[in-house]
């Protein structure tokens, strides 16, 4: 019986935490922050090829020292 029990719980933990990682890029998506992986060498040194990057697509002002990301219709987006 304790052994059901064990694997009833286990399976509860990978479901919950499935659920999250299936759904934390939704939840994100929809307050305006997306997430891209980089596939050339343009940003290096800093940001390095095949690296994820969590863009932030709200207004917002841009200072000096920000990493910006223009996507190709030409919104500009701060990492």
């Amino acid at each position: 019986m304790k052994i059901i029990k064990l694997f009833s719980d286990a399976f509860v933990v990978i479901i919950i935490t499935a659920s999250i990682i299936l759904l934390l890029p939704n939840m994100l998506k929809a307050v305006g922050i997306n997430s891209f992986v980089i596939l050339s060498g343009s940003m290096e040194p800093l940001i390095h090829t095949g690296s994820v990057v969590m863009v932030d697509s709200r207004e917002k002002d841009i200072e000096v020292g920000d990493i910006i990301w223009i996507s190709a219709n030409g919104d500009l987006n701060s990492i």
